[in-house]
């Protein structure tokens, strides 16, 4: 799907404040009605529904059309009808006399009426009506701009109309709801269309507002209420936050609904969600469920969450065969989903999603326990989470409302340490590392304070402490807190030409190790510039070792005597206990830009993990170096953190509001796709 600048907006907060590399997004739409005219031909045209058989919630991908917006299904000629960005013609899956019909000014909507047999075409400003094999009728002109449009059954016509809904009197719109009902996308920078759709239970409207990721009710006098959804700032001044969790009216939240029909067999309304790439359901009491999508854009033909979707933005109901048809922009294809037939079997997907309670609260940094659950640092909340082993959560608050947690490490007491320091600005208050116990309860242990410093790196050294590496302006430290609250550091200025000390984590040399980064503004010094640094316990500085890359995260191997590394680009290696650094390069994205692997954990059985940011994957790394890949169910703005429980399970941070735990075992014993074939393209839609 189009990734658009709304949404990058949230993840370029997150790169703001320095939790990872960040890359940018596409851009957003753009006014004018589309023109010219070109010769299409369907491919792949599907079986009729009537010959087939489905289990209840099976997706399956049922032809590649070219690029357009809109999707109408002909219950008279059981024919999906559709449009193509760029031509004013009317296509459809199987041939049908639509073929020949030509919409003047080009096609934004379609819909087609059971009760009247006809279809109903919005341009940008008109709309006109079809009967098969007949050519278009003006039946109202004169709006500003048209995003969708549906008809009740009585033959009234209601549209969304720039930024609110209308209907239409006399040949004229006349509005309904009140201005800025209706977010217009065309005046933001949203990637998802407004829809609306007739709910024949209760008279009532239906409208997608992806401004809002918020499903609204609007009654034929105007009345506007939201029914589900609710719109979370990912930070100040900054729009919706990216989120997907089910729930009850505001307690659910989407991230751009597009798509939506009323099934009145099931009454129930079914909602895309295009950023998210999924399938949602919604109850007359506005309870919402995603029944069908897995996060990522892809096209998987499966049962419900097993199944991928790729960016549906427009959807069609056929109440004969249950079938739901989604338009899919990026895929440029049709999907179905069946809203009935047989009962599939349970599904238990081998990746589990558990969002926090704070919407959209950046998480990054993590660490597990040995009882198999895990922590968790929000930072632009000020918070850490635990997340026990069967999911529950909860958020226990920093101590001060200046406090920033970074790295986090947890003690074989199960107690949860976090680096804490100022929130990004001027820094005026001195680090500190701050001790949660397992019911989260806080303990403050400040470090010595100093221009610029900030924890840059915790671990659990051979001794039992908490050592800690930290970053200054004019000299970083490395040191370790004893279990009476004692703090020792070590100041680097007297032994390296650039002491900014990053992760540190214990070598298997039984000395404490930590990484040093070159770059700009760093003195040129081959013998200190990106090298693996040592120390041992008492303090006294070993030679360092000379590193190819910065490593950005590492992880001591105790069963090869190893220690792995990733450095944010496209490198992942291990160094011997002699220094001997071997590196491999990752599989880089899709659209040529470098994974990213960012942090790297080490399973019990002695496998490194690691992140792959630019791709929303974790991957497991083997000692000649080949990377498998695992999908998680999100898309963007990234992941941060990898951990392993006791069990080989993984832990992963999504960067905004998600934890995954991951069943290795599962995910290779299931049919879904290890990386992804295709990432998410511009699907400008007029």
């Amino acid at each position: 799907m189009l990734t658009s600048n709304v949404r990058t907006y949230a993840a370029a907060f997150v790169c703001a404040l320095g939790l990872s590399a960040c890359g940018g997004g596409g851009g957003g739409p753009t006014g004018g009605p589309p023109g010219g005219g070109i010769a299409f031909v369907p491919t792949s045209p599907p079986s009729p529904p009537s010959t087939q058989s489905f289990r209840m919630g099976d997706v399956k991908v049922v032809a590649q059309v070219q690029r357009g917006a809109s999707v109408a299904y002909d219950t008279d000629d059981g024919t999906v009808l559709y449009d193509v960005f760029n031509n004013r013609g009317i296509f459809s899956i199987l041939p049908t006399t639509y073929n020949s019909v030509i919409i003047p000014n080009g096609i934004a909507a379609m819909f087609y009426s059971s009760s009247q047999h006809a279809l109903y075409v919005a341009t940008n400003s008109a709309i006109y009506r079809v009967v098969s094999g007949g050519q278009p009728t003006l039946i109202a002109s004169g709006f500003q701009e048209i995003f969708d449009l549906t008809v009740d059954p009585s033959g009234n016509v209601y549209v969304i109309d720039n930024d609110h809904v209308s209907t239409v009197v006399s040949g004229a719109p006349k509005p309904l709801s009140s201005p800025g009902s209706v977010i217009n996308p065309d005046t933001t920078i949203l990637s998802s269309w407004p829809h609306i759709a007739f709910d024949s239970s209760d008279g009532n409207l239906y409208v997608t507002d992806p401004g809002r990721d918020a499903v609204e009710r609007v009654t034929t006098e105007g009345a506007t209420s939201v029914l589900s959804g609710t719109c979370v700032a990912s930070g100040p001044a900054l729009p919706c936050a990216l989120s997907n969790i089910p729930g009850t009216g505001s307690g659910a939240v989407f991230a751009e609904p597009a798509g939506i029909v009323y099934d009145a067999a099931a009454n129930l309304l079914y909602v895309e969600d295009e950023w998210n790439n999924e399938l949602w359901t919604i109850t007359p009491g506005g309870r919402a469920s995603i029944v069908a999508g897995y996060g990522p854009c892809d096209q998987v033909d499966a049962n419900g969450l097993a199944a991928f979707l790729c960016d549906p933005i427009a959807l069609a109901f056929d109440p004969n065969s249950g079938l739901l048809y989604l338009r899919e922009g990026a895929g440029e294809s049709f999907a179905t989903y069946a809203t009935a037939g047989t009962a599939a079997p349970a599904y238990f997907p081998p990746t589990l999603r558990f969002m926090m309670p704070t919407i959209a609260p950046a998480t990054n940094y993590l660490a597990t326990a040995s009882d198999a659950s895990a922590w968790v640092a929000e930072q632009t909340v000020n918070r850490l989470a635990h997340v026990a082993s069967d999911g529950t959560v909860h958020e226990y608050p920093m101590p001060a409302t200046w406090m920033y947690p970074a790295p986090i490490v947890v003690d074989a007491s199960g107690n949860a340490w976090a680096g804490a320091r100022q929130v990004p600005g001027p820094i005026v208050q001195a680090p500190a590392l701050v001790r949660f116990d397992t019911s989260g309860q806080t303990t403050v242990f400040p470090l010595a304070a100093a221009d610029g410093a900030i924890v840059t790196g915790l671990t659990i050294g051979s001794d039992g402490n908490v050592w800690f590496s930290k970053r200054t302006m004019d000299g970083g430290t490395v040191g370790f807190i004893d279990p009476d609250g004692a703090i020792t550091e070590y100041a680097l200025t007297s032994y390296f030409d650039a002491p900014y000390p990053q992760t540190i984590v214990q070598g298997p040399d039984g000395n404490m190790w930590f990484s040093m980064p070159g770059g700009p503004g760093i003195p040129p010094n081959p013998a200190t510039n990106n090298v693996v640094a040592r120390v041992t316990e008492s303090g006294q500085f070993l030679a360092a070792f000379p590193m190819p890359v910065f490593a950005i995260g590492m992880a001591y191997d105790a069963s090869d005597a190893k220690v792995w590394f990733v450095d944010g680009n496209s490198s992942v290696g291990k160094i011997a206990a002699d220094g001997t650094v071997t590196t491999f390069a990752t599989v880089n994205s899709s659209d040529g830009n470098p994974a990213e692997p960012t942090e790297v954990t080490i399973a019990p059985d002695g496998t490194p993990w690691i992140t792959e940011v630019n791709e929303n994957e974790i991957a497991r790394v083997d000692e000649a170096g080949h990377v498998t890949s695992y999908l998680l169910p999100q898309n963007g703005p990234g992941l941060f953190d990898v951990g392993a429980r006791p069990d080989g399970k993984i832990w992963a941070s999504g960067m905004i509001g998600a934890m995954f735990l991951l069943d290795p075992a599962a995910y290779d014993a299931s049919s879904l796709p290890r990386a992804v074939g295709r990432r998410p393209s511009d699907n400008r839609r007029r």
